[in-house]
């Protein structure tokens, strides 16, 4: 008692002491931690000479083997003329399209569209893998990582052409990383890093930072660098860097640069402490890494001495090494005449003459191979272990006199020219240098694997396992497993067992060798290889391994195996044009054909989509197919045609019902819809209070303002009745004075209500669909009456809203400014009936009690004159883009004389192809004037209508401007909706303001088809074009010429659709595309319809609906003859898909058909040449389909068997038996569709054009 009181007076007690002690111990073991070894514990390699693992490494640098050669025949194609005018020696592999894709469950489709750079990538990441005894299903959900080094993409401008589904994901290189993540199951951090030269030792560097720091468990560290195409190599011969000769002569006299080479390698990595206490082989271990820059050197390009200098005494410093300990060094050594002996006097300063006149040896591995690019790090990496462990160096070859320019005075540095022996007793560690051409520097410290642990006695073994995932390559290993074991003596038998059973993973073949020695199991296994049997060889095809474990009581001892028997095919692309210059961004048909052609704006920020113009007060005919259409004679003019909406679109579904949410700013509606609800007996939640007195079964709430907020409201509210939110909205009149005080307000007013719904459909809950009430937004018939609000917008966002946010967004109805009886109840029933049945109309209009709804039909009629005058001038906005230009020239050849132009950017700022294009106009016209400041504001037109002063009056308005930008619905807010509404919407307002009173012959609007069908991530885009069509239709509703030409995908040079690739895609969904002179001719096209809106877009609607089918249904597509809505609300008793395409079967004989057709179509999908490749057992996934080539196999099961296929019905029945059995008790579709359906949808998501 009297020492712990005498204790505590002190302040500690011998617990706390105790306890402080253990922290600080602790601080100690982590920082010991974070700054230990890595060890180095399975390599993968492919170089060139038909080098695939370490050992054929090292022969083939100890015998100073020369690699480089010609470009081989075979892979000059298709590009063998260009590639003659290019430096033919290289260090290339032999063949590198090929791939066993079916391995890694890759369809033949999506592999075709693979970068072979990741083709080569997955194999060597699979070898490195089993090289380190790791079976997949180890590594499967562990933090794993993966840092991949890659700088080129000659693959994916080879596709430019004719890019799939799989372009994006085949060939950036973030999903290079992240392929190998998938399709090991791994966890950890995943990344691609471009350092250019110095990417795998980069990549290198930031595993061992990961495996220190305890981000990851386990780490991979890869580089790959394939030569595919002659485009990457003129570009690096324009360096000036490329040795003429085509030899790498590092360090030598005669150094004139170096010669590219091609390869992949892996390393996979752990610390040191936990490779000891898991068993696992160590081939090197790590000490030290640091990466560094040139900053300001001699040039951009230029290497940096001290740079260098700096980075090796970083490494150093992070190793806790001393400059004598490193006694060999794997330089980055090029063969430059320049980079050569900055890099030898950086060593000489770091190391050599400071190390107290320790040799040290220095290589140089692209004498051998050229120069590997990526991979140039970790092979060096590799390189570097090997000599380690043998000590020796291997020769330099070409290395003859040293460069003069090259001071080694001070030092004990030598350049082999033979192989050389490295010290046993001193310089046991060495460093590894790898430099990228933009500045970036590696450097990585090695030391040698330590000696390993007395194996222990092993026991017995009665046998081993090997497995693979075909028969042929069972056998193919059997035969290479069988000659590995013709050196093999008794003592390491328990360690081949053990590593072919318990370091490979399990295949579903499997063959099990009951042999108790290495020459018997030799002998089964070349029976097994040969075809024949044995009494102790046992084929396991797809049984569980009853033995599981059998060898785990051996001890872990991994020693090298023949790497896995491939079973490649080539995959190469179907049509093979020259390389193009790749889209600057991810390329989808939808993009580029839903955003029409905006690219082509970029020289003046101005939409370059053209836009159909109307002439005259009233509706007109429309153009019909436009001779030579670039769809290929499809139909061009489209409109939109509304109809009353089937009776199963407002009738209650029986047995169900639907919660009502209201929110809104609309007190008048919301107390109509209130009291029709309450009149309904509707329970549900009001969100906006109103000035009512309480109404049974109605609770009232805050209007959320946010996400979040709505979020929260949506948690409380779960269950399975669905939920209608209708949102009603007042929809303030635009100003009609530009400058009144609150004109400013048009843009931002119209951005927040945009930003707003989106927000509340963006976070409903998944038992809800959201609807948005809007007044007089469309124009159903003549006589009718368009109200000027921002509303419009809300038309144009709406299909954005239904595709990306789905079953969430129920749709847009449309009232009258003043709702007539019976008009709310029939909004209420429409919503509650479209809610409980899950139905498709997304569009709808209450007129007169009624629900009207759109449909997309040709138009009829031939195309009028546009009037043009020469006495006259027209005002053209966004007309300096690919697209503007086209139509602005056209004007000029109808007889323009007289021009204002209206941009964005200043006139000095504009694209060159942009000024030639105003230049020539000057010189071939009267007036062709330029003003930029756009016309976005008031003021901004006001400045630009100065210039109309001394010209002739405006007889036309051509609106073409605007932006695009590609962004999800979801992450859309007040601010991107501003940019979008801002030239498009604003700017097409202040023009109908200005021009009210001008004598005008057309006014022509510059729309799009994504407010038509919507357009994958562009929701302000299409907002934007949504607030064009209200405003046409508000002109022809006031008897002013008005007409918005919603454009599909424009074909032009370089920009929009030029891609054949991107048109082909298209044109397998139904949409065309429009050649300059047909898009010209839709200047001519005048508007039908009442809404005055016309969709210039070649189409065949047929097959348009067919694809519409397996994503979104959507009324808008479907027939008048069978609305999309007429089986809405059926029991599912009708007649089942047996009547149609098998009624000629026995009931016996159909569930055979119905697999082989399932069978046919997937294996197609797939891209498989013989439907044999597919098995009914097998999973699809399995088989290499994924959520994108699902929605394609939709259709055409929809079209094959005569009912409607969606995407989750695939995922539901994910076997050829199990969808078979699915598609034949599924009820019949209600009309026909063609037989087979497209070969289309690659991703309509990403094609809405």
């Amino acid at each position: 008692m009297e020492e712990t009181a005498a204790t505590a007076g002190t302040g500690q007690t011998p617990l706390t002491r105790a306890l402080a002690t253990i922290r600080t111990l602790r601080r100690r073991i982590e920082e010991q931690e974070r700054s230990g070894p890595v060890a180095v514990i399975g390599v993968g390699l492919r170089l060139p000479g038909g080098i695939d693992g370490p050992d054929g490494y090292w022969d083939a640098l100890t015998a100073g083997r020369d690699l480089v050669r010609p470009v081989p025949a075979h892979r000059k194609e298709p590009f063998a003329a260009e590639w003659d005018t290019l430096p033919q020696r290289g260090g290339f592999l032999d063949e590198v399209l090929g791939f066993d894709a079916a391995f890694f469950g890759i369809s033949p489709r999506e592999a075709r569209h693979l970068d072979p750079q990741q083709r080569l990538l997955l194999e060597v990441a699979w070898e490195a893998m089993e090289n380190a005894g790791l079976p997949a299903g180890k590594l499967s959900g562990t933090q794993t990582g993966m840092y991949l080094g890659i700088m080129w993409q000659d693959y994916r401008d080879w596709l430019a052409g004719q890019p799939d589904a799989y372009w994006t994901t085949g060939n950036g290189h973030n999903f290079a990383a992240g392929r190998i993540a998938h399709a090991l199951g791994l966890n950890g951090p995943t990344m691609a890093v471009d350092t250019a030269c110095s990417s795998s030792l980069v990549a290198v560097h930031l595993a061992a930072q990961a495996l220190r720091r305890g981000d990851c468990e386990v780490a991979f560290a890869a580089g790959t660098n394939l030569i595919l195409s002659p485009r990457s190599m003129r570009l690096v011969q324009e360096t000036r860097s490329l040795a003429p000769d085509g030899l790498c002569k590092a360090f030598d006299a005669r150094a004139n640069g170096f010669v590219r080479g091609e390869g992949c390698g892996v390393v996979v990595l752990k610390r040191l402490d936990h490779a000891l206490r898991d068993g696992d082989r160590v081939h090197g271990v790590i000490h030290g890494t640091a990466v560094n820059q040139d900053g300001r050197s001699g040039g951009f390009t230029a290497p940096n001495v001290l740079s260098q200098v700096a980075l090796i005494e970083k490494a150093l410093a992070d190793a806790g090494l001393e400059p004598a300990d490193i006694g060999y060094l794997e330089a980055h050594g090029t063969g430059t005449s320049l980079g050569d002996p900055i890099e030898m006097e950086a060593l000489a300063t770091a190391l050599g003459r400071v190390n107290g006149g320790a040799p040290l040896t220095v290589g140089a591995a692209k004498s051998n191979f050229g120069h590997l690019e990526a991979t140039a790090g970790v092979a060096g990496l590799v390189k570097a272990m090997l000599c380690i462990r043998h000590r020796q160096a291997p020769p330099i070859v070409h290395f003859r006199t040293l460069n003069p320019r090259i001071d080694l005075s001070g030092t004990a540095i030598t350049v082999p020219d033979t192989l050389t022996d490295l010290p046993e007793d001193a310089g046991r560690y060495a460093g590894v240098s790898s430099f990228g051409m933009s500045g970036t520097n590696a450097h990585v410290v090695l030391g040698p694997p330590g000696d390993r642990a007395d194996r222990q006695s092993a026991p017995a073994v009665a046998g081993f396992e090997i497995s693979a995932k075909t028969p042929k390559a069972l056998r193919a290993l059997a035969g290479r497993y069988a000659e590995h074991l013709a050196g093999y003596g008794p003592e390491s038998y328990a360690a081949f067992a053990y590593s072919a059973g318990e370091g490979r993973t399990v295949h579903e073949y499997r063959a099990r060798i009951a042999c108790t020695g290495p020459e018997e199991a030799a002998r089964a296994l070349r029976a097994l290889a040969d075809g024949g049997s044995r009494p102790d060889v046992t084929i396991l095809q797809g049984q569980p391994a009853d033995d599981e474990g059998q060898f785990a009581a051996l001890p872990r001892d991994v020693i090298d195996l023949p790497t896995y028997p491939w079973e490649r095919v080539r995959f190469a692309p179907e049509q093979l044009p020259v390389p193009t210059p790749a889209p600057a961004g991810p390329v989808s048909a939808v993009a580029a054909a839903g955003a029409d052609a905006a690219s082509a704006a970029g020289s003046t920020g101005t939409s370059g989509v053209p836009v159909g113009a109307a002439a005259g007060t009233a509706p007109v005919t429309a153009v019909a197919p436009v001779p030579g259409a670039g769809g290929g004679g499809l139909p061009v003019a489209h409109l939109t045609r509304w109809v009353p909406a089937p009776q199963a679109a407002v009738e209650p579904v029986p047995g169900s019902g639907a919660e009502l949410v209201l929110a809104g700013d609309d007190p008048e509606l919301l107390a109509e819809l209130l009291r029709e609800a309450a009149a309904r007996g509707t329970r549900g939640t009001l969100l906006t209070p109103v000035p009512l007195g309480p109404a049974d079964g109605w609770t009232t709430a805050r209007l959320p303002e946010d996400p979040d907020a709505w979020r929260r409201f949506w948690a409380d509210r779960t269950g399975a009745v669905p939920i209608a939110l209708v949102l009603a909205l007042r929809g303030a009149p635009l100003p009609q004075d530009p400058s009144a005080p609150d004109a400013g307000r048009l843009v931002a007013d119209g951005a927040a209500l945009a930003a707003a719904v989106t927000a509340a459909v963006a976070s409903a809950a998944d038992h809800c669909r959201t609807y948005a009430v809007t007044r007089a937004a469309v124009r159903t018939a003549d006589g009718e009456h368009a109200a000027a609000t921002a509303h419009g917008l809300l038309h144009g966002l709406a299909p954005v809203l239904g595709l990306e946010l789905g079953s969430a967004w129920g749709g847009v109805v449309d009232l009258p400014v003043e709702p007539g009886p019976g008009d709310t109840g029939a909004l209420l029933g429409f919503v509650t009936s479209q809610t409980a049945a899950s139905g498709t109309e997304d569009v709808a209009a209450v007129r007169d009690g009624r629900i009207l709804v759109p449909r997309l039909t040709e138009a009829a009629g031939e195309p009028a004159e546009l009037p043009v005058r020469a006495d006259a001038t027209y005002l053209v906005t966004g007309g300096l883009g690919a697209v503007g230009r086209e139509l602005v020239a056209d004007l000029v050849r109808r007889g323009a004389r007289n021009l204002l132009l209206v941009g964005r950017r200043a006139e000095e700022e504009l694209a060159p192809e942009s000024a030639e294009f105003l230049a020539a106009l000057r010189r071939d016209t009267d007036r062709a004037v330029y003003r930029g400041g756009g016309c976005d504001t008031p003021a901004a037109l006001e400045r630009a209508r100065e210039a109309l002063d001394g010209m002739p009056p405006v007889r036309g308005v051509l609106h073409a401007a605007g932006t695009v930008s590609y962004i999800p619905a979801a992450r859309t807010g007040v601010e991107e909706f501003a940019d979008a509404l801002g030239g498009k919407a604003a700017g097409a307002w202040w023009l109908h303001l200005a021009s009210r009173d001008w004598p005008l012959d057309f006014f022509v609007l510059v729309s799009s088809v994504s407010a038509v069908w919507g357009t994958q991530d562009c929701a302000a885009y299409s907002a934007a074009n949504g607030a064009l069509d209200l405003l046409a239709g508000h002109r022809v509703s006031l008897g002013l010429p008005a007409v918005s030409i919603a454009y599909g995908p424009w074909a032009l040079g370089d920009e929009g659709m030029a891609d054949a690739g991107l048109r082909g895609r298209a044109a397998r969904m139904g949409i065309g595309t429009l050649d300059a002179a047909t898009g010209r001719a839709a200047l001519t096209v005048r508007a039908p319809g009442a809404d005055g809106r016309v969709v210039a877009c070649p189409l065949d609607l047929t097959r348009l609906r067919q694809v519409m089918t397996g994503l979104r249904p959507r009324g808008l597509f479907a027939p008048d003859a069978a609305p999309a809505d007429a089986t809405a609300g059926q029991d599912g008793a009708g007649p089942t898909t047996t009547g149609g395409p098998f009624a000629g079967l026995t009931p016996a004989e159909r569930p055979a058909a119905a697999r082989t057709r399932v069978r046919e179509l997937l294996a197609d999908q797939l891209g498989h040449a013989d439907a044999s490749a597919v098995r009914d057992d097998v999973g699809f996934f399995d088989l290499g389909l994924d959520s994108i080539m699902a929605v394609d196999l939709t259709v055409r099961l929809s079209a094959a068997f005569g009912t409607t296929v969606q995407v989750p019905d695939v995922f539901d029945h994910p076997t050829v038996t199990e969808l078979a059995a699915f598609l034949l008790a599924a009820p019949a579709a209600p009309a026909a569709l063609a037989a087979d359906g497209p070969d289309a949808v690659d991703a309509y998501y990403s094609t809405g054009t």
